[in-house]
């Protein structure tokens, strides 16, 4: 349990750092405030439904857990989760409406968002083979209960699982998109 909330620990940090440099590096771009990606929207924002749910009930299982370390570990991963998810929601929903006013060869920000595409690539992986193992929830198990817990992981997790994969698409859009005048897509 303690490696893997260090590991969970330390991608949601990198990635949340990440997120805010690619932002700030990124915002010279021009902004096209009609340029609408409303499909990709709204499945960012219904899985990150799934993220949100599932760090809600792992917080209050952490703090009704006491102060123990798994407690604490549960709530400092969840909170971080949450921040990074929000984060990088704000990001990809600006992202994908920016274009390069003319050639950019410099490409500002673009390894943070190559970064950021590896580490929800390994979130993914995170959330698809650690999440659901119960040794991963014992805190939340010892609270809930494994079969309320159960029924839960399988609503959230796959929205979760889904909110990190579609993210990985959408940073992939940015990445091949973003650097290149918008007479340039081809």
């Amino acid at each position: 349990m303690f490696v893997s909330h260090c590991t969970e620990i330390g991608l949601y940090t990198m990635a949340l750092i990440s997120t805010v440099v690619a932002a700030f590096r990124m915002k010279d771009l021009k902004y096209d405030s009609k340029e609408r990606a409303k499909l990709e929207e709204n499945l960012i924002g219904i899985s990150q439904l799934g993220l949100f749910m599932y760090g809600v009930f792992s917080m209050v299982a952490g703090s009704i857990e006491g102060n123990t370390a798994r407690g604490a570990f549960t709530i400092v991963t969840s909170c971080l989760m949450m921040t990074q998810a929000a984060l990088q929601t704000i990001f990809l929903f600006a992202a994908m409406r920016m274009s390069a006013r003319k050639e950019q060869s410099t490409k500002p920000g673009r390894e943070f968002v190559t970064f950021l595409l590896l580490c929800n690539f390994c979130m993914w992986v995170v959330n698809t083979f650690e999440t659901i193992r119960p040794e991963h929830n014992s805190v939340q198990i010892s609270i809930y209960g494994e079969d309320a817990w159960a029924i839960f992981v399988h609503i959230s997790v796959p929205l979760a699982i889904f909110y990190r994969f579609h993210s990985t698409v959408c940073l992939s859009h940015i990445w091949k998109y973003a650097w290149k005048a918008k007479g340039e897509f081809r």
